[in-house]
């Protein structure tokens, strides 16, 4: 299980066997959290446009694409086969909503503006 709060700490939580990692990010609070759906990864999202990668095959945390100057990170999820990641957020100074939709393999990124807040992301 993976949460997020407003402490600025993501917990995930083994359900098998209790074992606990505890992650952070530069902002004030964890506003987004998602797995891959292979389970071996985990997104977390921060409220000022962090954000960390956790690679739970080799148990480590990256800092990846983060957003600067962007707000609270609304939505994120992964492809179905782990290649994509898109995520929903409001930039801070122009208060534009977008979405930002990342090939984890290749390592690039696509925006996509929209007029309103998104309430739903999926592949």
């Amino acid at each position: 299980a993976l949460s997020g709060a407003y402490d600025n700490e993501a917990l995930l939580t083994h359900l098998k066997t209790g074992r606990e990692a505890h992650f952070s990010t530069h902002d004030y609070a964890i506003s987004a959290v998602a797995f891959s759906a292979d389970g071996k990864k985990a997104y977390i999202a921060g409220n000022l446009g962090s954000a960390l990668l956790y690679d739970m095959t080799t148990d480590r945390t990256t800092e990846i694409d983060a957003i600067p100057g962007s707000t609270k990170y609304s939505l994120i999820t992964f492809s179905p086969d782990g290649s994509k990641l898109v995520r929903a957020f409001q930039h801070f100074k122009t208060k534009a909503f977008s979405a930002v939709i990342t090939d984890m393999n290749a390592g690039t990124s696509m925006t996509i503006p929209f007029d309103e807040s998104a309430t739903m992301v999926s592949f």
